[in-house]
């Protein structure tokens, strides 16, 4: 949905996906020609791709079943020019030559080719949750113009199914996150209780969190996303409280992996505080 890539975007994941779309009569399978691709809608959907899954796509098949479970899931949200690109030319020329075109990731890096054709090489450091929160914590000068730009495209959670796909159809589950992550810091939260951010940066006499990425699953619990193996641990009502909220929110829709951003709190001021 391109409002909401565009508001994903960086913010901001479909059939074995979540969303279940109509398989649709292919066009024919003769090669179209390079002319009639719609690049710009490859290049945007490629970046929608990796706002769901922070990668990219393994291989070509992956990128259309994500494709057509995209322009399915919010058809009234593409041009009907631009979507009938997508559709009968696009997507038919992928699927052609879907086991010619290679897929070089490195990172969140990725170059992808036909022969000789670049169809999309990216380089994309700050599109990662990981190394945002890392260099922003060590070179908070450099790296503060990506705060705002990046943070608001990470602001809603990604949800994932028990198949390892990204949920697309997702303004449901955001309202109902938004509004019970309302709630507990509400009620947790409280000014004058001193329950503070852990790491923090100062930018225009304004002290602002840095945000820890993290993954819940509720067989495993609140864990960190950049450190697989590490649980995540606190003794906060708020964050058993959350845990609590987030299990029974993963149970109730068929959630079976979550990953978002929250800043770690302390209720005692042991803040890591840059300068800008």
């Amino acid at each position: 949905m391109k409002k909401n890539f565009f508001l994903f975007l960086f913010l901001i994941s479909i059939f074995p996906y979540t969303t279940y779309a109509q398989d649709e009569k292919k066009p024919g399978r003769e090669i179209i020609e390079r002319e009639k691709l719609d690049m710009k809608s490859f290049r945007e959907l490629m970046e929608c791709y990796y706002a769901y899954y922070f990668e990219y796509p393994k291989d070509m098949e992956t990128f259309i079943g994500f494709e057509k479970c995209y322009i399915h899931s919010y058809p009234d949200d593409w041009p009907d020019d631009e979507k009938d690109l997508i559709l009968n030319s696009n997507i038919p020329f992928f699927e052609h030559h879907k086991d010619d075109i290679q897929i070089v990731r490195s990172d969140s890096d990725v170059v992808i080719r036909w022969d000789d054709w670049i169809l999309y090489d990216a380089l994309n450091p700050w599109g990662d949750p990981c190394e945002l929160s890392e260099y922003l914590s060590k070179y908070p000068d450099s790296f503060e113009p990506y705060y705002f730009s990046v943070y608001r495209r990470l602001y809603y959670p990604r949800y994932y199914d028990h198949a390892g796909k990204a949920i697309i159809v997702i303004e449901e589950l955001d309202s109902l996150y938004k509004e019970s992550m309302g709630q507990l810091r509400k009620k947790y939260l409280k000014k004058g209780k001193f329950i503070l951010p852990v790491h923090t940066f100062v930018s225009r006499k304004e002290t602002l969190p840095i945000f820890t990425p993290f993954e819940y699953q509720p067989d495993i619990g609140l864990h960190y996303f950049c450190k697989k193996d590490e649980r995540f641990e606190s003794d906060l009502l708020f964050f058993k409280a959350f845990e609590d909220f987030l299990k029974d929110f993963c149970l109730t829709h068929g959630i079976a992996r979550m990953v978002f951003l929250c800043p770690e709190y302390t209720p005692v001021r042991k803040n890591k505080v840059s300068s800008n």
